[in-house]
């Protein structure tokens, strides 16, 4: 999997800051070739969002008739210009189709997190071999904590979720995290103007989001041959990209015996029986 495209951050004025936020909003949204349509679906929404920019900056008089030229050439050009434009999808099916995601994005994140979360704590509370932090349990536990809510889904489909967004699950791991310290865990389509962690921190996000990449490929549920994700599947951050020092401890949750009763009583295992007589 390819780098995420964010380019030199450190020396960037704002504008070009906010490019590079719509850009990882486009690889978060529509990653990799999970989906046909993903590719053409990053550039559309990226050349509309620059586009949309230019349109709101000018109507509220922010930018001057003789600066549009100047403008157009810095930040509309390099991600293709008006060729790009005309040729892209309308901003009203892209803004659908990023609502979709955004909801499949959260819940891929909320497994990756509950993944890294349970790998800490079963161990430390049930001697039960087929209790293990998988993607199985993950979905199970998905299907239970967005129930009744806009996120409902069904195990089936949270898993599928997982694979769709699997070259930006570790981001969207970050995403939850921040998510859960707010009101907004809910569907919504400005993504124009979102920035967990604030405009400025984009480096803390993706310190953030490299703790959960690095679990996931290094984590292996103890019944499988690999780990959770490879690196051909997953975006890498930039080398040389300023990250933020930041600790990151798994293991905490709240109302871990009602979780672990929850799951022996619903999770049907998929374990080899042959792995359980080698363990016992």
């Amino acid at each position: 999997m390819p780098e995420l495209e964010l380019g030199d951050w450190k020396n960037q004025d704002a504008m070009g800051r906010w490019v590079i936020w719509q850009k990882l909003w486009a690889s978060m949204l529509f990653p990799g070739k999970t989906k046909p349509d993903n590719p053409s679906l990053r550039k559309d929404y990226i050349v509309t969002a620059v586009a949309s920019h230019l349109t709101n900056s000018q109507q509220t008089g922010n930018l001057k008739v003789q600066e549009v030229g100047p403008w157009i050439s810095k930040y509309l050009d390099p991600i293709g210009g008006i060729k790009d434009l005309v040729l892209a999808r309308s901003l009203e099916e892209i803004t659908k189709k990023a609502s979709q995601s955004y909801r499949e994005g959260v819940i891929a994140g909320y497994q990756l997190f509950q993944v890294a979360t349970l790998s800490k704590i079963l161990p430390k509370h049930t001697d039960d071999k087929k209790l293990n932090a998988s993607k199985g349990i993950a979905a199970l536990l998905a299907s239970e904590g967005f129930k009744d809510s806009d996120f409902e889904v069904t195990r089936f489909s949270a898993e599928n979720y997982w694979d769709k967004m699997k070259p930006s699950i570790h981001l969207w791991a970050a995403l939850y995290v921040i998510l859960q310290t707010t009101d907004d865990l809910v569907p919504f389509d400005d993504f124009h103007e979102f920035f967990p962690f604030g405009f400025e921190n984009l480096p803390v996000f993706l310190s953030l989001a490299e703790k959960f990449r690095v679990f996931g490929l290094k984590y292996c549920p103890r019944d499988k041959k690999k780990p959770l994700l490879t690196e051909n599947e997953v975006y890498s951050i930039p080398n040389g990209f300023p990250f933020a020092i930041m600790k990151m401890s798994w293991g905490k949750m709240s109302g871990v015996e009602e979780t672990i009763e929850f799951i022996k009583k619903e999770y049907e295992s998929n374990i080899d029986p042959e792995y359980l007589k080698k363990k016992s």
